[in-house]
């Protein structure tokens, strides 16, 4: 049996699990507002508790480092480091919208698209779309700042594939530009994320009944994908992106915009020329 445990702490909800072949052993997804550090150990002895292991019985750990909370990413990358170093075992690290497409592509899209897909369980083969749809999901993770990271992506029949890069930029940004209320005919967006959450409204502006929302529950980045992403991985040995074992040193998280202390410092290098 292989097992790993995965993590994720890029948003305000934190989530911990240890999942296998057969599937999630336990998971924990916790969404208030508290510090992933004062609870994120205590998630992790709690599913390897729950799961009924050891750690001596894991294989790897996988972990979302990025794109995300600067602050949540520092704490679920440095926690993964320390526990794989301790525990003498490679890491798997994931993007996070990654993890959400995939999410999304487990979901049911009813027939009309003009009705959430909230709620709807199930497989989404490309048999079971409306005659001339043609389905994408964008991964959204709210950025702050009126930003939100994201990417998009077209769904085939082995899963989500990428059409652009991880990007952050206004919502407005995420959405392709043939997109508009006429467009519901011949095209589904579905959207998923903290960030498709928080700009809602907006998307609806602009797509219509083009847009489709999962429920809130769906929004939340689950440890159960990532570890089973980081399984099939580890299985194909595929590398890049999505996922290949590496040691816990050359875990990097995935910035792809510049921190606050950084912008702020910015100026004063460039004025100065040296570090203040």
């Amino acid at each position: 049996m292989t097992a790993v445990l995965a993590l994720d702490t890029v948003t305000l909800s934190c989530s911990a699990a240890v999942v296998t072949e057969a599937g999630p052993l336990a998971e924990i997804t916790v969404s208030v507002p508290k510090t992933h550090s004062r609870r994120l150990m205590g998630l992790v002895d709690q599913v390897i508790g729950l799961a009924d292991i050891s750690p001596s019985d894991l294989d790897a750990i996988s972990v979302t480092r990025g794109p995300g909370s600067f602050t949540g990413l520092r704490i679920g990358i440095s926690t993964v480091k320390g526990l794989a170093m301790a525990w003498d075992l490679p890491v798997i690290g994931l993007n996070a919208l990654d993890v959400l497409a995939r999410q999304a592509a487990g979901l049911a899209v009813p027939a009309s698209p003009s009705v959430d897909a909230g709620g709807c369980g199930g497989d989404l083969p490309s048999s079971g779309m409306p005659a001339g749809i043609a389905l994408r999901i964008i991964s959204m993770i709210d950025a702050r700042k009126k930003e939100v990271y994201h990417r998009r992506y077209r769904l085939m029949a082995d899963g989500p594939v990428p059409e652009t890069g991880a990007l952050a930029g206004p919502p407005e940004d995420a959405i392709p530009e043939s997109t508009n209320g006429a467009a519901a005919s011949s095209r589904t967006l579905l959207f998923i994320g903290s960030g498709a959450l928080a700009w809602k409204d907006r998307i609806r502006e602009i797509c219509g009944d083009a847009a489709l929302f999962p429920a809130p529950e769906h929004h939340l980045v689950r440890a159960a994908v990532i570890g089973r992403m980081a399984l099939g991985a580890m299985t194909s040995g595929k590398t890049g992106e999505s996922g290949t074992m590496i040691t816990p040193a050359e875990l990097l998280p995935l910035y792809i915009r510049k921190s606050d202390a950084e912008l702020a410092l910015g100026p004063r290098i460039s004025k100065t020329g040296s570090r203040k």
